[in-house]
């Protein structure tokens, strides 16, 4: 996980060092985001649990209304509760995401992102004496309110329902999460 962050770091330090102009003239606007994540809903090895992780996003918006977005959850194994929070040690998950974004003209420091998801989550766990991870791909919507709070800073809130897909002889892992966070826009 820290290779591939560290292989996408020039990545968006070269998005974030664009140039404004060249920027516009793409209508082209970019932002990152620190968000808490709350899943009251984590299905895995046939168990429900819920908890919290830290998240970090990025996003694009193309011409002011198509938005890209990809975002690393990692889970805090220490908030979990449920059938089955003692035994998790661990969890990750990458969703990249695709969408509109809705700007009602009444409220025009408000804006609606409504996502599709596609994603991978692991989840790492005990199971008796031995140690097992679930890998999963996921699927899902969402949507992601954000409120402007100047030109540059805003709060996001997103809701996504991602489903999974069970691989090999491990289980799905499904989730309905909440998250609320700052947005800053980088260009």
């Amino acid at each position: 996980m820290r290779r591939s962050l560290l292989r996408a770091a020039p990545a968006m330090a070269a998005l974030a060092l664009l140039p404004a102009p060249g920027a516009a003239q793409m209508n082209l606007e970019g932002g990152g985001m620190l968000l808490y994540t709350h899943a009251p809903v984590l299905e895995y090895d046939g168990g429900s649990v819920s908890g919290g992780s830290i998240s970090a996003a990025g996003d694009l918006l193309f011409r002011g209304r198509i938005v890209a977005r990809g975002q690393v959850d990692i889970l805090n194994a220490e908030s979990l509760s449920g059938d089955n929070a003692d035994a998790a040690q661990s969890g990750l998950a990458l969703v990249g995401s695709l969408g509109y974004r809705l700007s009602p003209s009444r409220t025009p420091r408000v804006t609606i992102d409504l996502l599709a998801h596609v994603g991978y989550a692991q989840v790492t766990y005990e199971a008796g004496a031995s140690e097992l991870t679930d890998a999963s791909p996921q699927f899902g919507f969402g949507v992601a309110p954000h409120v402007a709070l100047t030109d540059r800073l805003g709060l996001s809130f997103q809701l996504r329902y991602l489903r999974g897909a069970p691989v090999g002889e491990g289980s799905a892992i499904n989730r309905t999460d909440l998250s609320l966070g700052a947005r800053l826009a980088l260009f």
